[in-house]
């Protein structure tokens, strides 16, 4: 994956490429490209100054920071060379960086010492070189740790002991005077190395240890979705095995029957027979086409958690016969949807087992927040189960307490013989209920 900052082409190294592409922190080009615009800007007033020189003024000698400013610009603005070089693309900006403003301050100081001016240590011109070394220095560290700091530091103090000697053979300042110099900055220096250095290891281990995160949020996200698939497939599973299988079951059976009883010449009762298997059927057939419909439709997204469940809970009841209190929100503050899907699809298998099997009279719905959790209760007054805890092996109430514990929530059933039963689910939500109605 290749990434461009202004005008650069960096590589973020990824699983695979190969070990020729360039690494680059973060803000590591821009940085440097916004040192060498400014250094250029000094650089030309410099200039300026030195066409049009006072007799009390001598400034530095602005000619090399004007070139070497132009001629890294361009270089690392060419991404074609950035691509060819790599991960080699770096390191020659860095070190031209490095050995300009020593190359500057002894030609400045040349100058003056030619002029008849006898340097002081705090009249040597490598002091005024601190700012511009200290952009490499810092880069360096920033980019290839402590080692790559340590490296410009000793490069930089070896090249200007270098010139300084050489200087001092053609008329240059005395050697000591830089020496002096070089060796103050250094230690100067060797503190920001260690901090930069140390900042940048924490930075890479924080952006690791986030790409891991990452990485198992990813992992764990495809987990929940296959596990989310696997538990909607035998949810359905179970809602075709109660309808659809049951129902042609029946119809089989009373085809049998009629067939029988056509057999034996009691064609009124073998037509009586028929009719009950019709209304079998169709009954299978609207439990299949409600199952399918439940799988097509998006009530959720359509009317929210509360107009879902209402709407639910109402064509239970239209089908069942039973009466129906709803205590359900206006709106809910944001619970995230995992946590609606949850509790919507408890819902519905409550509101479906009271339609089954409870042989209900009366079902209440009741939906609230308290203290941090959105708890929805449904309770019907039919035969019960006779298990205070959830019976083994009833694989509707498995389900239910499968979804709870996906989000974090509890699910509590309690159910008497002839006294009916409750479904109660708690599920954590940083939302706020706004308001209720009834």
């Amino acid at each position: 994956m290749r990434v461009r900052r202004h005008g650069v082409a960096g590589h973020v190294k990824m699983k695979g490429m190969k070990s020729t592409e360039l690494i680059i922190e973060p803000g590591v080009l821009r940085v440097f490209n916004t040192v060498l615009v400014l250094r250029l800007l000094v650089s030309l007033l410099s200039l300026l100054v030195l066409l049009a020189p006072r007799p009390d003024v001598f400034p530095r000698f602005p000619v090399i920071g004007v070139l070497d400013s132009l001629v890294l610009l361009a270089y690392l603005h060419w991404g074609a060379l950035a691509r060819k070089m790599g991960r080699w693309h770096l390191p020659p900006a860095l070190l031209l960086l490095t050995l300009t403003p020593g190359l500057e301050a002894a030609v400045t100081n040349w100058l003056r010492t030619q002029a008849g001016t006898v340097l002081a240590i705090g009249q040597y011109a490598g002091w005024a070189t601190i700012l511009v070394l200290l952009v490499p220095v810092v880069l360096a560290s920033w980019q290839y740790g402590l080692r790559g700091g340590v490296a410009v530091v000793a490069i930089s103090a070896t090249w200007e002991a270098g010139l300084a000697v050489l200087s001092r053979v053609v008329g240059g300042p005395a050697v000591l005077t830089v020496l002096a110099t070089v060796l103050v900055r250094t230690f100067l220096y060797a503190a920001v190395v260690y901090l930069v250095a140390e900042l940048g290891k924490a930075q890479r281990q924080q952006r690791a240890a986030l790409a891991d995160a990452n990485v198992k949020l990813a992992r764990y996200a495809a987990t929940v979705a296959q596990l989310s698939v696997s538990q909607e497939r035998n949810r359905m599973a179970r809602e075709l095995h109660d309808t659809l299988a049951h129902s042609l079951s029946a119809v089989s059976v009373q085809l049998e029957a009629a067939e029988a009883l056509i057999n034996s010449a009691r064609v009124d009762d073998g037509r009586t027979m028929l009719g009950q298997a019709q209304a079998t059927a169709r009954q299978g057939l609207g439990e299949a086409r409600r199952a399918i419909l439940a799988l097509r439709a998006s009530p959720l997204e359509d009317l929210g958690l509360a107009g879902a469940i209402r709407a639910r809970a109402e064509s239970a009841a239209q089908r069942a016969g039973f009466a129906l209190t709803l205590n359900l929100p206006a709106q809910l503050g944001e619970v995230g949807l995992e946590v609606e899907e949850c509790v919507y699809r408890i819902a519905d298998e409550a509101l479906e087992n009271a339609v089954r099997h409870a042989q209900a009279t009366a079902v209440t719905v009741q939906l609230v927040v308290e203290g941090g959790n959105l708890v929805l209760t449904v309770i019907d007054d039919g035969q019960g189960f006779g298990w205070v805890q959830m019976p083994e092996g009833h694989f509707g109430m498995q389900g239910m307490q499968e979804r709870a514990a996906l989000v974090g929530g509890q699910l509590s059933v309690v159910s008497t013989p002839e006294m009916g039963t409750r479904v109660v689910v708690r599920v954590p939500v940083t939302g706020r209920q706004s308001s209720v109605a009834g």
